[in-house]
């Protein structure tokens, strides 16, 4: 027992313990016997250790947190919690579709070919904007709802059946849903047929855009 006793002692006025506690008491515990709602926690021997170790555990902690997530932002580690607790995005249940018409011009085929071509010239003046929801049913994935195939070929089954399309029949003639790309509304061309929507960016009650080439 006396040499426990001893090896306490000598810890006890080893210079880094001496400091550590003279800036516990100055700084952490000091400040808790100002207000009569903190000097509780620090009446007795016992008391003030409980709550130095609950204040330099929680100091701890959110530095932990700090060095975690900044880490994970600029991409040096992943975040441990993603393995156990993956992120399910949100299905698109519905979405809005600006539609409009393009028919290629050789100023069309000049820009593929990275020469300057005129700005493009759609067939509607105003795009036609159409409501699409689906149903469980149509989804492809129970959790990640529909996917872009989908909402292609729900498009075009729609599209062969507007007026626009029987108005304008003769000049369009026969359009395939390989004709219909989709942007997001950032303007990004939406690829991958069994991508699914939310995957895409796409969230519940977005407006996409699809220009049909003909």
């Amino acid at each position: 027992m006396d040499r426990v006793e001893q090896v306490l002692e000598a810890f006890m006025k080893n210079d880094a313990v001496v400091l550590f506690r003279a800036f516990t008491n100055q700084y952490i515990l000091s400040p808790l016997s100002k207000t009569e709602f903190t000097s509780h926690l620090i009446e007795s021997s016992s008391s003030r250790c409980v709550t130095a170790l609950l204040i330099y555990g929680g100091l701890l902690l959110g530095l932990y947190e700090i060095v975690l997530h900044t880490g994970v932002a600029l991409n040096l580690w992943r975040n441990p919690a993603d393995e156990v607790f993956k992120e399910i995005p949100v299905h698109c249940a519905h979405v809005y579709v600006s539609i409009n018409l393009l028919k290629e011009t050789d100023d069309e085929k000049k820009e593929k070919e990275g020469e300057e071509a005129e700005k493009p010239r759609y067939l509607l003046k105003y795009p036609i904007v159409y409501h699409f929801e689906f149903s469980p049913d149509e989804y492809a994935h129970e959790e990640y709802g529909t996917d872009l195939k989908f909402i292609r070929g729900k498009v075009h089954e729609w599209f062969l059946t507007s007026e626009v399309y029987h108005h304008h029949k003769r000049e369009i003639q026969d359009v395939q849903a390989k004709d219909f790309d989709f942007h997001d509304k950032k303007g990004k061309l939406l690829q991958g047929e069994e991508q699914y929507l939310c995957h895409l960016g796409v969230d519940t009650g977005d407006t996409i855009y699809c220009v049909i080439r003909y």
